[in-house]
């Protein structure tokens, strides 16, 4: 018995609607496979930009402080390596200092400071112009300042007495004697020869003996200066910050 009526009505209703059903679920499955097309190119097209651009970012960028001890009132330098890049990219170099002055080399991959009288630390960074805006473009590096030695007293007359005289006039003007003071000391002898510097040596360790100051205590260091027509003996007076 076939179907008659409302029922004809029903199944054509249900038949429709199956149709539209599947016919808008078609059109979004294939609106969205498109989005998903479209999505793909713009990831893919993304990622080939910055994998371009990361081409023209530097590798690293290195700042290297002195390896030497830096001491007050003497010039050093800071330099940068800016590794990885292609010749045909340009870069600018801006330096800043946290203590003492740029001497020269503002501008350049090398930088000469003079960290002026006070002995501490001293941070130098630099920014690299003309990179890509994602790329790393700053570093830094520090080196600690120590107090340089200070020339209390030299003497030509290179005697016992001279000596003897010299030694006396450095304790006096930096209390050198004093074991609360916790200064160090440095001796140059400029020699005539070799033997010469043996013997001016013996004379001023006998000469600090006589007032209290062994070289054992390591309170002071004696230093060959070198071969000199005049002979001469400087004291340095190395002031310990700590």
């Amino acid at each position: 018995m076939g179907l008659q009526g409302s029922e004809l009505q029903w199944q054509d209703k249900i038949s429709t609607t199956g149709y539209f059903y599947f016919a808008e679920n078609f059109v979004l499955l294939y609106y969205k496979k498109e989005v998903m097309k479209e999505l793909r190119l713009i990831v893919f097209f993304v990622l080939a930009f910055l994998s371009v651009q990361a081409q023209n970012c530097p590798s690293s960028i290195a700042v290297t402080a002195p390896s030497a001890e830096v001491v007050t009132g003497k010039i050093f330098q800071f330099s940068v390596a800016v590794n990885g890049l292609g010749a045909n990219i340009s870069i600018t170099y801006n330096w800043t200092i946290s203590s003492g002055i740029i001497v020269t080399g503002q501008g350049t991959s090398v930088i000469t400071v003079d960290p002026g009288n006070e002995p501490g630390y001293c941070t130098a960074s630099v920014e690299i112009g003309g990179l890509s805006p994602q790329c790393r473009n700053t570093a830094s590096s520090s080196a600690e300042i120590i107090m340089g030695p200070e020339k209390i007293i030299t003497t030509n007359t290179v005697t016992t007495g001279g000596i003897n005289e010299a030694v006396n006039k450095f304790i006096s003007k930096t209390g050198f004697n004093n074991n609360n003071i916790k200064h160090d000391a440095l001796v140059n002898i400029y020699a005539n020869n070799a033997r010469q510097f043996i013997q001016l040596k013996a004379i001023v360790e006998k000469a600090f003996e006589v007032n209290g100051i062994f070289s054992y205590q390591n309170k002071y260091k004696i230093v060959d200066a070198g071969i000199n027509k005049v002979a001469a003996v400087e004291f340095f007076l190395i002031k310990n910050m700590f």
